[in-house]
């Protein structure tokens, strides 16, 4: 049985040599993790730092770019109507849409409105029934366009009138809110006709708004 090494292990040159590869070896690769981590983490901080510039630029823009005369907050109102004509026992609708433009008073800061305030000179009106004319609209409903959820109900319609309680100012509230954050509004209008409706009478919904800038 061999019970040690045949030859000197330690002074063998062959063995030596190898050990001294593995050395370099290791000594090589240490070094290239080291320069590749350093490599990626400089490169992690170059996208950051861009990052940051491109945002403070931005930021910067937007603010500059808002006109020194801005005020705080502007009073503008805007009126639209349609007209209503029915047939005895039908139910009819029509649409009446509010854009952001039609406020002419804000023409000049229109673009940086950041929220509207329906104010309590808002109204919902019927007009142009005359006294000899019979009219009797049911089922009238305002709606939105965009969700038929959001949706004001109102009284049946026999007479000239106006509606500004706190239902339909809460109504008109959120056609302004989607005025403002859309840039548009469309409103629908139903309602079922009694009688035959061949004069028109006009539906009117007039928005005084504050608008926040």
């Amino acid at each position: 049985m061999i019970t040690s090494c045949p030859i000197n292990c330690t002074n063998n040159p062959h063995l030596v040599f190898f050990k001294g590869k593995i050395r370099a070896t290791f000594f090589v690769l240490t070094i290239f993790v080291r320069n590749y981590s350093s490599q990626k983490q400089n490169h992690m901080r170059k996208i950051l730092s861009i990052g940051v510039v491109l945002s403070l630029m931005v930021a910067f823009s937007s603010c500059s770019s808002k006109p020194d005369d801005l005020p705080v907050s502007q009073n503008a109102s805007a009126t639209k109507s349609t007209s209503i004509i029915a047939a005895a026992g039908n139910t009819t609708s029509s649409e009446i849409t509010f854009k952001l433009s039609d406020f002419s008073t804000l023409s000049k800061y229109v673009e940086w409105v950041e929220s509207g305030l329906v104010q309590t000179t808002s109204v919902i009106s019927v007009s142009g029934i005359t006294s000899g004319q019979v009219v009797e609209l049911t089922n009238v409903k305002l709606s939105l366009k965009s969700n038929s959820k959001t949706s004001l109900d109102l009284p049946t319609i026999t007479a000239n009138a106006s509606f500004k309680e706190l239902p339909q100012l809460n109504f008109l509230q959120k056609v302004l809110d989607e005025v403002v954050n859309k840039g548009i509004s469309t409103v629908v209008l139903s309602y079922k006709a009694t009688n035959d409706i061949t004069t028109s009478v006009t539906f009117s919904m007039k928005i005084d708004g504050k608008f926040s800038f």
